[in-house]
């Protein structure tokens, strides 16, 4: 108890530095991210798809055809950098673009 008590000083200044020194790290990863912006279209066909809707229901809900649907889904995937759609979701959701 004691060394800790004489070291604690030093622990808490190494644990601050690698806190902003991960912080850099994280920050770097989902800057490009962070500024996404999603057109509405966007935001209602991915969580239709997060609500496990296809594109032909998420078409009839929507009142817009299917290939439009896919357009949209298509256009957040690529402005969220994500593989598929499932990934897009996840991604958005995850910064909060979907509430």
């Amino acid at each position: 108890t004691a060394e800790w008590q004489a070291k604690a000083c030093h622990i808490l200044w190494l644990v601050q530095a690698v806190h902003l020194s991960m912080i850099r790290v994280v920050a770097l990863k989902l800057q490009p991210e962070i500024a996404v912006q999603l057109s509405r279209r966007e935001v209602e066909a991915l969580r239709w798809t997060g609500e496990g809707k296809t594109s032909g229901e998420i078409a009839g809900i929507l009142n817009i055809t299917e290939r439009t649907v896919n357009f949209h889904i298509s256009k957040a995937m690529a402005k969220l950098n994500a593989v598929n759609k499932t990934a897009a979701v996840l991604q958005a959701a995850m910064l909060g673009l979907l509430s």
